[in-house]
């Protein structure tokens, strides 16, 4: 209880009345000193940042320090785990349009520093390009989550649910190799691809991110360990920008995984002049209540803690931050403080809970008397809540939280189910409507060849008969003819045979030259008349 009170962003202010109920609520001196001397810090320094509120700039605070953040149970865990886990290495603020968003501390202190950049490196791996961070915070921030740039010009970590080698944008050139963390906005889900603001996007859409958000190694540099040391300087980053394209078509989703290609191993490994070696990348099993660990390498093999996480906050970073604060306290003393009402002294922290009801004595002293009488009811301290009460609370919170999430998760697997067979119903009756509309085509297309056959046959001999009777009506014709013709040449015939002969001419002197020639033309006709009958 002495943390939380430390830690309260109430500003008590006890008065007779007060002291009393909590002496009477077993409320030990100690604790009711605590809450005097806070209330006055409280009340002459207003101005401090809790979890729930804007903070101020992130160089005026202390990260949370030595504070062990350990494993959820195997399918338990949430965004809670990431407020929980980040919170030593930076501070929490409530960002206007993305929620609650991280800043580490390595940024505060380095105006240059970078995510993906200035704590890692690059490793080919079964997952594609991987990002092998040196920092506990490295196994959330670089495989989880989006960054963006904050109104300080500093980088700031949105949390999301799913597990990626790494999250980046791509741009290349023959000299130099770059990428950008992907922007706050940007999401994946499994089954439904990249979204950008909830709205659809493939897995080549560009994300408009400016130079600014680009860190750019030479080509032959690309696989060094220590990349902050060989980075292009800010000075040469603008032509470096417009000399490289980016890489579209990057992230693939195969066999159930995330694959980052990136820029081709073909390309790295000729640039580099070194062979690209394989990196598996397997699970950490850490038992619940244990320490989480970033990744461990051993020789080709990483062991990543990377637990399915639910996108629920159920407890947030309010009460975890304030958690994490009364945790590191237990082992700290309470700071001396001066009293802004009194400079007579220096109100300091009692050192047992003897010294502790001398101090209060003297409180309520000045105080005076309470008005109300001891034998009242007492009451419950105002304000104050012990830590096991505001644990139970937040665990039956999360429990709440977490049966909420199953029965949506139920209903959305029945929606998308009923969804799936109603769509699978649809099909098969599409598919039986398509063969049926196809076999009465092809019946009517057989049905009307048949016809066309029909007719062409018909036709055909119909045209065979029509020729057959036109050749008869010629043959008819022509014997008619004949018949005609026959009576008359037969009459013919005999009119000659029955003619009186006529007499013969007498011939005519002829001179002997002339008998000569007629006799010779005689002898040629009888010659042609006695070939011609042969």
């Amino acid at each position: 209880m002495l943390a939380f009170v430390q830690y309260s962003p109430v500003a008590y202010d006890l008065n007779a009345d007060d002291i009393q109920e909590l002496e009477n609520a077993n409320v030990s001196a100690t604790v009711i000193v605590a809450m005097l001397e806070h209330g006055k810090q409280l009340r002459s320094n207003p101005v401090a940042v809790h979890a729930d509120q804007q903070p101020a700039p992130a160089d005026q605070q202390a990260p949370i320090v030595n504070v062990a953040v350990n494993a959820p149970p195997e399918g338990e865990a949430n965004i809670d785990l990431f407020y929980e886990a980040l919170s030593p290495y930076g501070t929490w603020a409530k960002d206007e349009d993305n929620g609650w968003v991280w800043e580490p501390t390595d940024g505060v202190r380095d105006a240059n520093w970078s995510p993906y950049a200035n704590d890692g490196h690059w490793i080919w791996s079964d997952y594609g390009w991987y990002w092998e961070s040196s920092t506990p915070y490295g196994w959330a921030a670089y495989h989880y989550g989006r960054w963006s740039r904050n109104s300080h010009n500093r980088w700031c970590w949105a949390p999301d649910n799913v597990w990626g080698p790494a999250w980046v944008d791509w741009r290349h050139s023959d000299e130099n190799i770059g990428w950008a963390p992907l922007p706050f906005g940007s999401r994946f889900e499994v089954g439904v691809g990249f979204s950008y603001r909830g709205k659809n996007v493939g897995f080549d859409f560009h994300l408009g991110m400016d130079e600014r958000a680009y860190s750019f190694v030479p080509s032959h540099n690309f696989l060094d360990v220590n990349l902050g040391v060989v980075l292009v300087p800010e000075n040469r980053r603008h032509n470096v920008y417009n000399q490289t394209t980016v890489i579209n078509n990057t992230y693939v989703y195969n066999d159930n995984r995330i694959i980052n290609n990136g820029v081709s191993t073909a390309v790295v490994s000729r640039a580099t002049n070194r062979q690209i070696e394989k990196v598996s990348i397997v699970d950490a099993k850490i038992a619940a209540g244990q320490p989480i660990r970033g990744e461990q390498r051993s020789a080709n093999t990483i062991t990543a803690y990377r637990p399915k996480v639910a996108n629920v906050a159920p407890i947030g970073p309010t009460v975890i931050v304030e958690r994490q604060r009364a945790q590191a306290a237990r082992a700290t003393p309470i700071p001396a403080v001066k009293d802004p009402k009194s400079s007579a002294r220096e109100s300091v922290k009692p050192t047992n809970e003897q010294d502790a009801r001398h101090i209060l004595s003297e409180e309520k002293a000045k105080l005076g008397e309470p008005k109300k009488t001891v034998n009242e009811k007492p009451v419950a301290a105002p304000a104050v809540k012990p830590d096991a009460a505001a644990e139970a609370e937040a665990k039956q919170k999360a429990i709440e939280a977490k049966s909420e999430e199953k029965a949506k998760e139920k209903a959305t697997n029945e929606a998308a189910t009923k969804q799936h067979a109603t769509a699978e119903a649809e099909a098969k009756q599409k598919v039986i409507e398509a063969k049926s509309e196809e076999k009465t085509r092809e019946k009517a297309t057989n049905d009307a060849e048949v016809k066309q056959h029909a007719a062409a046959e018909a036709e055909a001999r119909q045209k065979a008969i029509e020729a057959k009777s036109e050749e008869k009506a010629h043959e008819k014709a022509a014997n008619d003819t004949e018949v005609k013709q026959r009576p008359a040449a037969e009459a013919e015939t005999k009119r000659e045979e029955h003619a009186p002969a006529k007499p013969a001419a007498q011939p005519k002197a002829t001179p002997p030259h002339e008998d000569k020639a007629e006799s010779k033309e005689e002898k040629d006709r009888e010659k042609k008349d006695g070939e011609d009958r042969k």
